[in-house]
């Protein structure tokens, strides 16, 4: 299954959301989606802002695939076996949530530091596949022109999801292990954020 989410800043557009229905559904994958709530026009159905017309619904007849809109528990998500893949936005924490758990990522970012956390995921650690996103911002309500075709994602996730050969997941398998290593009495982060702490404890001392 691939999870879909783009934190909870970015927005996407109408047409970008279309392109990525239209991928996912001819990926034939099973998807989870999270959008945002509508909050434009109480009288306008949500997923005719959206999403193509009729596409939840052909989804949840075939059961290949569930829309959600609003908050959702990321990393209890990530966590789950059935999770295959990660389309995302590439926000830092979500990537860290990613490789935490062991999924490959599908990367789509959007503004910010999200072209760094991708080139660092994909290109540095190997850990997932580019959309090839182009058109960088500084905010996440710049409107874009840029919208990446149905095909690039669909050859994406089919990409990820298929894995051929195995080498993206035991890369990801890999970053994992080295994930929970580094947070364990010994590893790294945590004799970085012991050291933290006891420099603000001595801080305190000082000017208490």
């Amino acid at each position: 299954m691939v999870y879909i989410c783009f934190g909870s800043l970015a927005r996407l557009n109408k047409e970008q959301n279309f392109e990525i229905a239209r991928g996912i559904e001819a990926s034939g994958h099973k998807f989870l989606w999270v959008l945002p709530k509508n909050t434009k026009d109480d009288d306008v159905k949500e997923e005719e802002l959206l999403l193509p017309h009729g596409f939840e619904e052909r989804m949840r007849e075939k059961k290949r695939g569930m829309v959600v809109r609003g908050w959702v528990p990321q990393g209890l998500i990530l966590k789950h076996d059935a999770i295959g893949g990660f389309l995302t936005h590439c926000g830092a924490n979500s990537v860290v949530e990613a490789i935490c758990e062991g999924v490959p990522l599908i990367t789509m970012p959007r503004f910010g530091d999200h072209f760094l956390c991708e080139k660092q995921a994909t290109e540095v650690l190997g850990l997932g596949v580019e959309l090839g996103v182009s058109e960088w911002s500084m905010s996440p309500y710049d409107a874009r022109k840029e919208v990446v075709g149905w095909e690039r994602i669909e050859n994406a996730v089919r990409k990820v999801m298929k894995d051929e050969g195995g080498l993206l997941n035991k890369r990801v398998k890999e970053m994992k292990e080295k994930a929970h290593e580094v947070v364990q009495e010994g590893g790294n982060s945590y004799d970085n954020v012991t050291t933290l702490v006891q420099s603000l404890r001595r801080m305190m001392n000082v000017h208490g």
